[in-house]
């Protein structure tokens, strides 16, 4: 056989198995694409879409991954719980005659419960949501809207109704990080619904 015919030979087998390497790594990618669009949901279109496409926004979630992994996210005892529930009801209260006090001690109220449940509250907020929404990517959302809402409040000139908005995600974020997910509370009297969090055992390292 031809010299020449032995180098296309040998072309032609490299490029099959660059091709088939190419796919590989192509069907590796879209399989690790779903994995992560199904973990994060909502959070996974958001974070590429802050991050500028698709690559840096899976890095971006890849990192959270690998640093929630160093974490131990600790089960919510049941006394823990109770003085939660007790310190909500107050906020609750609080409320009607101070409604930026009561969002801002619902905000102290968040920071204490992940703190106990073992997230890093040294870290800036952006951090502290990011690593939040490896657990709870729906929820997390709640937690920028109430945090977002408060700190415009230095500026002035929330109603009682951003005030009151911002309470109700503080609750929804504090409702799926101790419970199974958000309950249906009974109404109360004024038709808002009804304090509290949803029941059950809080959430355990996933690890």
């Amino acid at each position: 056989m031809p010299g020449w015919a032995w180098i296309a030979i040998a072309v032609a087998v490299i490029v099959v198995v660059a091709a088939l390497a190419a796919a590989a790594t192509h069907r590796k990618r879209l399989h690790r694409t779903e994995e992560l669009r199904g973990r994060f949901a909502a959070e996974y279109d958001r974070t590429l879409k802050s991050s500028g496409g698709r690559r840096k926004g899976e890095h971006e979630l890849e990192q959270r991954l690998e640093r929630r992994r160093e974490l131990r996210i600790a089960e919510v005892r049941s006394s823990e719980r109770n003085a939660y529930e007790s310190e909500w009801r107050q906020i609750e209260k609080q409320f009607d005659e101070a409604p930026l006090p009561a969002v801002t001690r619902a905000d102290a109220l968040t920071a204490t419960v992940l703190a106990d449940c073992g997230y890093p509250m040294q870290a800036g907020f952006d951090s502290r949501a990011a690593l939040l929404s490896v657990d709870h990517p729906e929820a997390v959302e709640h937690y920028r809207r109430a945090h977002g809402t408060l700190r415009r409040s230095d500026d002035g000139g929330l109603s009682r109704e951003d005030l009151y908005e911002s309470l109700q995600h503080y609750r929804a974020l504090l409702d799926d990080v101790l419970g199974d997910g958000p309950p249906q509370h009974p109404p109360r009297d004024d038709g808002e619904p009804a304090p509290g969090f949803a029941s059950g055992g809080g959430r355990r390292d996933s690890r």
